[in-house]
């Protein structure tokens, strides 16, 4: 990645079959980012719940992982694409889902309600089983 970065999980899993992680970092001289990671019976318990709210998520501004790698975090073309209706296949290409949304570096001063408003709607995302 280059440039130091500094990294906050909250909630944090990880082992080496099962992920979630709500992942806020701070990447010097590029951007703040929130992602949700999700693997393993995580993805099994969430994804339905997750599609459900596709549309708000993608208004948000999250990108979906499409690289293959989930540790890639650069929030570039080719790691990312538009999150869209569909786009989370129950099917699912790969054995995770990594859903992204970036703060730009100009909005410092305004960075700590924009990633709070996205780590809420990540966290309604989770937990509206409407």
């Amino acid at each position: 990645m280059g440039l130091p970065y500094v990294i906050l999980d909250q909630p944090r899993l990880f082992s080496r079959e099962h992920i979630l992680a709500i992942r806020t970092m701070f990447w010097w001289g590029n951007y703040f980012s929130v992602t949700l990671h999700v693997k393993g019976y995580m993805l099994d318990m969430f994804q339905v719940v997750i599609s459900r709210h596709v549309k708000e998520l993608a208004e948000a501004g999250f990108h979906i992982a499409t690289s293959g790698d989930e540790w890639r975090h650069e929030l570039e073309a080719e790691n990312y694409a538009a999150l869209t209706d569909g786009c989370i296949d129950p099917e699912g290409e790969y054995p995770f889902l990594k859903l992204s949304a970036r703060c730009p570096l100009d909005k410092w001063n305004e960075a700590p309600e924009i990633l709070l408003g996205l780590c809420k709607i990540l966290i309604h995302a989770l937990t509206a089983w409407d």
